[in-house]
Parts: structure tokens; C-alpha cells; sequence
């Protein structure tokens, strides 16, 4: 009886083993994507973070240059 169970179902068998495999390689590959992910945005952090200091080093350079050209400017003047 359990032969006969098995061989009139086994496709219905066999479909539902490659169901759970696919569902299980899906799982791994969206674990693999998140961890990626969480990766590429600590780059991007990063790179943020020094991009947010390097305009701050420009800033104060043309701070200075202004400040330079303004007495520049008034040392002409007098």
C-alpha cells in the first residue's frame, strides 16, 4: 500500500521537495542581499561622512581667501 501511495504521488512528492528547496535558497539569497546591503550603506556613511568634512576644509579655506581679498581690498584703499 505505501508503494502504491508513493508511486501514483511522487510527482505531487517531488514537487513539493523542490518547492522547499527553492523557498530555502530564496531565504539564503535575501540574507546574502540584506548583508550586502547593510554593507554598502555603511559605505555610503562613510563616504558621506567625508564628504561632510571635506566641504567643511573648503568652507574655511574660502573663508580665509575672503577675508584675505577683503583687507587686500582696504589696504588699497587707504
Amino acid at each position: 500500500m505505501d508503494l502504491a501511495l508513493i508511486s501514483t504521488h511522487w510527482p505531487t512528492f517531488a514537487s513539493l521537495m523542490g518547492l522547499v528547496i527553492w523557498l530555502v535558497r530564496m531565504e539564503g539569497k535575501t540574507l546574502n542581499n540584506e548583508k550586502r546591503l547593510d554593507h554598502a550603506e555603511a559605505q555610503l556613511d562613510n563616504l558621506e561622512s567625508g564628504l561632510v568634512k571635506e566641504i567643511n576644509e573648503v568652507k574655511i579655506t574660502l573663508a580665509r581667501i575672503e577675508s584675505y581679498l577683503k583687507a587686500k581690498a582696504e589696504n588699497q584703499e587707504h
